[in-house]
């Protein structure tokens, strides 16, 4: 199968762009969950996840390419209405074994698996300092993943229907970034 070609200026600000709104909305998500989460030994670990989606966010503000032909404001957004929601959603899950399920089983796989799609799309001639995020990022990801899985094991095992309801939410939407061009 022929490898596909590099995203397209337009696509590349667009990718960059949800990312930077699915980050900066993970940042609130994930830190105003520690407003409610009773137990201190988890309230820190989502402040410091809290933390890097902001930086995540910055990360990607600045890979949205400087172009003539590009408002800011139009690719600085979120992918979708479906991924929006999905996002809303999550804010009123129950409890902490609930959040610590979605958040490793559907918001953190969901944009690891869109940065690695990316990542097989991007060009090592052009897309260097995209490549570099790329790698920070997914790191950032993978970390924050097992670190969820560590601490559920402390906790309760939470309702799967939050769960199984968020899934098919993100699958419906095609994923937290959409799907590749």
């Amino acid at each position: 199968m022929p490898t596909p070609p590099p995203l397209t200026l337009h696509e590349l600000a667009a990718r960059a762009g949800g990312a930077a709104w699915v980050s900066a909305r993970l940042f609130e998500l994930v830190g105003g969950w520690c407003t409610t989460t009773p137990e201190a030994h988890v309230v820190g670990r989502l402040a410091a996840q809290s933390h890097r989606h902001a930086w995540h966010a910055e990360l990607w503000s600045a890979r949205i390419p400087e172009a003539t032909i590009l408002d800011r404001a139009t690719v600085e957004r979120a992918p979708s209405a479906e991924v929006a929601d999905l996002l809303d959603r999550c804010r009123d899950l129950p409890g902490t074994p609930e959040r610590l399920a979605v958040l490793g089983e559907v918001l953190l796989p969901g944009l690891l698996d869109a940065h690695v799609a990316h990542r097989a799309r991007a060009s090592t001639v052009c897309d260097g300092a995209t490549l570099r995020t790329l790698g920070l990022v997914v790191a950032d990801l993978e970390g924050d993943l097992s670190e969820v899985s560590t601490l559920r094991t402390r906790l309760p095992d939470a309702d799967a229907g939050p769960v199984a309801d968020l899934r098919a939410a993100l699958g419906a939407a095609g994923g937290l970034l959409g799907p590749l061009p």
